[in-house]
């Protein structure tokens, strides 16, 4: 029981505190990692929220009451309501800072909710943090704050004037308090539950053994596996426990790289649909003069516009009275592909000519022509839905769309909106409420722009290269209240499906991500969702790796334990029988004594002679009869060699103290006649099974011939060692096949920060940093002259690295052929060689190989394809109006952008391509194995590549461009010079063309 309770207190206790401890710590942990989640996906939604919303709608609100009823700040709430309703957001509001007072706008809060703040109200308990946002531009994420509206985690976001970054307002979204706490504390409970599991198994295991051994020894045996069982179910418990965190940890990881993922492609169609307001925008301003219709300006200004973006058609559609219908027929754009003029769909969707209205709204101009001229004609003001947002654009000024409906000129059911952007003849000055044409004059008309949804969609995603087939790209309609989806990308995975898409169906899947895109008027969301491809090229097997490594260890210390049980058994019953062999054994052992050529003597425990065999006899002069009960001291008398003075034997000085084994070399014995013998000694106590000593036991030789020639060397040796010790040099004595370190002077004991002491206690290899097989300690130690001389680093105790010069020869010392190395700090001298070499070779901002470095890297391609008639290629690059950067900006973001491209220049070439900085902003590559159209193609992916990514400086993102010019070798090719003034020609033709693009010049034929 004794032992019992020393393993309770040094295995089961310590193992009881590990437990709890890491059960706290996991649950700390998951506690801080759903408080962050929480906190980034809030202000995730917020920043995009803040960046969807039109700042130029945003400016038109005063933040007053006088704003209930107001066109833009009626139109911001509603896009508010539908969002805050997809995402179960309860509060979603807006701020502003007036007269250094926090006023509330537009938010989707009922008006009889408790936390609805009416337009204008002022916000009576703000934080610090509140003011912060506006005065940085920085979103941020707060609290728990307490406020007169409750206890809230808060995501405040700036929605930023784009000419000069002031903030017009914040967007705000709050969580409750106490549901943020709720689902912290949700997060705890796996680990603490886990942990409760672990302490139940460990408790009733300990418990059975200790029942198990108040039993008797037979009752005993049969529950030998106690040990066995609570170590393979902690084992079981221990796996599942760190399989879930890996799961889980995985789970975070991936969603992670899926949110990033997801984002960016989100923000490809929120940037579509913003180019689309302005280009419709730009058409508006286009008719704002009320100008008559000039069909071939009209296609001027939108045939580009029609290239670039995912608008099926800009239309132009004039307000035409009753009166004027002949005149606008006949100077109507549809030439040729129209013969009704102004039409409509009668009830059986036939058409016909229109007639009975005051005004008629048609299609009268509309580019591209080809596959729209079903539309030609068409009355906007015949059909309900399309009247309704005439009516309504013309009401509020604002740029609207209609309902995604089935387009005219559509043979399918495919949806599709209508964009309107009123105009509004002999504009005035900018009014309060001022759209983009001015409205304080005679509507005009209305450009017009036909989308195709899906088109918009896939035409968004073009720009998805690494994320093609991975993700689908859900837009939903958010206004109907019942999340209705319009289209998906790819279309193709958009089978099976659901038509709608609400909280139920975004929990079916593990991963998906919802962001907002607020566009003429209308809320939409973006869904996203992993297809297999994104599974399959992200596949999450750390759970089960870690759980099948976590069982297979359990089985492994299982099988351990109970292999321990039954081997304790198997011993118990093996005792017996060794204690029968040993008696016999002794008796081999007494023979064995009396054959031997060393003196061997027993004491007892008291130190007085109890056995000698006939070697100690001869060499004492005792015989064991007259020795027999003797003290050892009297029998076995020895002395210094060198001044006589009396020694003990080591082991025979405490008998009782456990002395270890000792070993004495060259001690002088004194016979009982007086002789004088040198001998070597070795004595150890005699220990019975319970460690209790019972006696010494002394082994000793006759080496008086060996002790002659030992002290000859002996005055050598000294002579040495004072020579050894006191120089300056670092020196150390090293045995060759192990590299143990057997002598250190004191100046290696400075060097390496190490006591002499230690060092000698370590091997060469522990302060050699080098790899093994660059070490070697191995030489010749026959031969006087052989001598070797290396260069290693080497570590000092404090963990520095130095290098050093190795020099070492083997030496005959004691008898035995030893190294003696001499050590050198050359780590100085190596630095400046290295640092020299690098500034020879390197161009120091951006770590390119230098204008002269590169030069001779062409020059030697040259002469290898003279050689071998291998293609290679060479291109100039040159960042265009670099000078401006630096005026403007300053020298350090010119610099940074220099370092920014070397990165994607870097990344865009093969290992085996050869870039420089030949001065400036001025660069080159050299591309061995490259043909024309290899090289053209790499410059042309680099240009793209610099042009779509910006570089991070301080303040903000910078975009720039860069103009290449390519050329390859050629046979005619007699030096480099001429190789490198055909690429600088092609790239002063890529400036003067325009710069941001690629022209090559063959070589002369």
């Amino acid at each position: 029981m004794r032992r019992d309770g020393w393993i309770v207190r040094w295995f089961y206790l310590p193992l009881l505190i590990l437990l709890v401890g890491s059960g706290w710590l996991l649950a700390e942990r998951r506690g801080q990692a759903t408080d962050t989640e929480v906190r980034e996906r809030l202000l995730q939604q917020a920043m995009e929220i803040a960046q969807t919303l039109d700042p130029e709608q945003v400016k038109a609100l005063t933040f007053t009451a006088a704003d209930r009823g107001a066109p833009e700040f009626e139109r911001i709430r509603e896009l508010m309501i539908a969002y805050g309703r997809f995402i179960q957001q309860r509060s979603l509001y807006s701020m502003a800072l007036r007269d250094g007072v926090l006023v509330f706008g537009p938010e989707n809060l009922a008006e009889n909710d408790p936390l609805a703040s009416p337009p204008g109200t002022v916000y009576q308990e703000p934080a610090p943090e509140d003011f912060a946002v506006f005065q940085n531009g920085r979103p941020a994420t707060m609290g728990p704050l307490t406020d007169e509206y409750g206890t809230f985690i808060s995501a405040l976001a700036p929605v930023l004037d784009p000419r000069d970054g002031e903030v017009l307002m914040v967007v705000g979204l709050d969580v409750p308090a106490d549901e943020w706490q709720a689902r912290i504390a949700a997060s705890r409970w796996p680990p603490i539950l886990g942990t409760a599991l672990m302490l139940a198994i460990l408790v009733m295991g300990v418990s059975a053994i200790h029942w198990r051994h108040r039993q008797p020894a037979a009752q005993q045996r049969r529950f030998q596996y106690f040990e066995t069982i609570l170590v393979g179910s902690l084992g079981v418990a221990l796996a599942t426990g760190a399989a879930l965190l890996a799961w889980e940890a995985e789970i975070r990881e991936r969603g992670a790289l899926f949110e990033r993922m997801a984002a960016t492609r989100a923000g490809y169609v929120r940037q579509k649909f913003h180019d689309i307001r302005d280009d419709l925008s730009a058409l508006a301003r286009f008719y704002q003069t009320g100008q008559p219709l000039d069909c071939d300006a009209f296609s001027t200004f939108t045939q580009p516009l029609t290239r670039t973006s995912a608008v099926q058609a800009y239309e132009w559609i004039p307000r035409v009275p009753a009166a004027d219908r002949e005149r606008a027929e006949v100077e109507a754009c549809w030439e040729g592909f129209n013969d009704l003029g102004f039409w409509e769909f009668d009830v059986r969707g036939e058409r016909i000519p229109v007639s009975g209205r005051d005004f008629y709204y048609p299609v009268y101009a509309v580019e591209p022509m080809a596959g729209n001229e079903p539309a030609l004609g068409f009355d906007l003001g015949s059909e309900p839905v399309r009247r309704a947002a005439l009516e309504k654009v013309a009401r509020t000024g604002l740029m609207t769309a209609t309902e995604p409906l089935t387009l005219v000129q559509e043979t399918e059911s495919q949806p599709g909106m209508r964009v309107f952007e009123p105009v509004f003849a002999a504009a005035a000055p900018e009014t309060e409420h001022a759209n983009a044409a001015g409205t304080a004059g005679e509507l005009h008309g209305f450009a017009l722009a036909v989308l195709r949804l899906q088109a918009l969609i896939d035409r968004a995603m073009l720009r998805d290269v690494y994320g093609e087939g991975k993700i689908i790209v859900h837009l939903v309609d958010l206004m109907r209240g019942d999340g209705e989806l319009l289209v998906a990308h790819p279309q193709e995975r958009s089978d099976g499906h659901a038509d709608r898409v609400d909280a139920a169906y975004l929990s079916q899947s593990l991963f998906h991500s919802v962001h907002p895109v607020f566009a003429f008027g209308r809320a939409f969301a973006v869904v996203l969702y992993p297809t297999p491809a994104f599974h399959a090229a992200h596949p999450m097997r750390a759970g089960m790796l870690t759980g099948l490594a976590g069982l297979l260890l359990a089985i492994v210390l299982t099988l351990f334990v109970g292999f321990l049980r039954d081997r304790q058994s198997f011993l118990e019953q093996q005792v017996e029988t060794r204690t029968t062999e040993l008696s016999e054994r002794e008796a081999d052992l007494a023979i064995t004594l009396n054959s031997i050529g060393d003196g061997v003597i027993a004491t007892d425990a008291e130190g007085r002679i109890a056995r000698m065999n006939p070697a100690a006899e001869r060499l004492t002069g005792w015989t064991l009869a007259e020795a027999h009960g003797q003290p050892l001291a009297r029998v076995f008398r020895l002395v210094d060699p060198r001044n006589h003075e009396p020694l003990t034997v080591p082991a025979a000085r405490s008998p009782a103290g456990g002395a270890a084994r000792k070993k004495v070399y060259f001690a002088t014995l004194i016979a009982r006649d007086a002789a004088e013998r040198h001998i070597t000694q070795r004595s150890a106590p005699i220990r019975a099974d319970d460690g209790t000593i019972k006696g010494v036991v002394v082994v000793f030789s006759d080496v008086t011939g060996e002790y002659r020639i030992r002290e000859a060397l002996r005055e050598s040796e000294e002579r040495f060692h004072l020579m050894f010790e006191r120089h300056d040099a670092i020196m150390l004595l090293i045995e060759p096949e192990s590299g143990r370190i057997l002598d250190a002077n004191q100046a290696a004991g400075r060097f390496y920060g190490y006591p002499v002491e230690r060092l000698c206690a370590m091997s060469i290899h522990d302060i050699n940093a080098s790899t093994p097989d660059k070490v070697s300690l191995k030489g010749d130690g026959s031969l006087p002259e052989y001598r070797d001389d290396f260069v290693f680093s080497h570590q000092l105790a404090s963990g520095e690295l130095r290098v050093v010069e190795f020099h070492a020869s083997p030496i005959l010392l004691r008898g035995q052929s030893i190294l003696f190395a001499i050590i050198h700090d050359i780590t100085q001298r190596r630095a400046l060689e290295q640092e020299m070499r690098r500034l020879a070779t390197t161009d120091s901002l951006t770590g390119l190989v230098n204008r002269r470095v590169f030069l001779a890297q062409v020059a030697r391609e040259l002469e290898r394809f003279q050689r071998y008639a291998k293609s290679a290629a060479l291109l100039m690059l040159d960042l265009d109006s670099f000078k401006k950067i630096n005026d403007s900006r300053g020298h350090a973001a010119g610099d940074s952008v220099l370092q920014h491209f070397a990165d994607i220049a870097r990344q865009s070439l093969r290992k085996i391509d050869v870039l420089g900085r030949l001065g400036g902003e001025e660069f080159a590559a050299l591309l061995p194995g490259t043909d024309a159209a290899g090289a053209v193609q790499l410059a042309e992916r680099l240009r793209q590549a610099v042009a779509e990514r910006p570089a991070e400086i301080e303040g903000g993102s910078l975009a720039y461009t860069v103009s290449v010019g390519v050329t390859w070798f050629a046979s005619g090719d007699s030096n480099a010079d001429s190789i490198l003034a055909r690429a600088d020609r092609a790239l002063y033709r890529a400036k003067d063309n325009g710069r941001n693009r690629v022209e090559a010049e063959s070589p002369p034929a």
